[in-house]
């Protein structure tokens, strides 16, 4: 006889992991041994911020101690780390219609990987003081080595919201280079 845990967390992201412990019957680990192997052994010993993980990025992995064996194992690929993050911002005009408006389009890599974009939206919603029409975030569908972005996110105003937009992004970014190109149209 024995026990399990099994659970999967940040659903739906680009850091989704499955956790599972089994243990024998003798014991069900406590609060402490869970830290202990999840996070210290597994977390922070397997994938250390260095050169080759700039960014200190988790790729999972698996011990056993404690009567247990521990496993984090992501459940999607990822583009390898890179040094910086990045992101890219652009907006436009758009009157070819009755409804006239801005619509922006944000592109970023090595940040918002866990939060579907609900950093962004609370902050540009604070910051620009108004309903996001039409939010769209999605993680990117090309995750290869070459690929530049991880996620996107698009929504529409009804006036210009450069600058709130700017600052929201450096705000959640972490970056202070970030700048919102205008372009003649966006295509959807």
């Amino acid at each position: 006889m024995y026990g399990e845990f099994w659970m999967e967390s940040f659903r739906r992201t680009l850091s989704e992991v499955e956790l599972s412990v089994v243990w024998g019957t003798s014991m069900r680990p406590d609060k402490a041994t869970c830290i202990k192997n999840l996070r210290r052994i597994i977390i922070d010993d397997c994938d250390r911020n260095t050169i080759e993980n700039p960014l200190n990025w988790k790729g999972g992995g698996r011990t056993v101690g404690d009567s247990a064996q521990w496993s984090i194992r992501p459940r999607n690929d990822r583009v390898p780390a890179r040094r910086k993050r990045t992101v890219n911002c652009e907006f436009a005009f758009d009157n070819r219609t009755s409804d006239t408006f801005y619509a922006f389009r944000i592109a970023g890599y090595g940040f918002l990987d866990a939060d579907n974009g609900i950093a962004l939206y609370h902050r540009i919603l604070a910051d620009c003081q108004e309903d996001l029409v039409e939010w769209a975030f999605a993680y990117a569908s090309d995750m290869s080595t070459n690929s530049t972005i991880e996620w996107t996110a698009e929504y529409k105003s009804l006036r210009n919201r450069v600058s709130c937009v700017v600052s929201a992004i450096r705000h959640v970014s972490g970056l202070h280079a970030v700048d919102c190109r205008e372009q003649e149209y966006l295509a959807t």
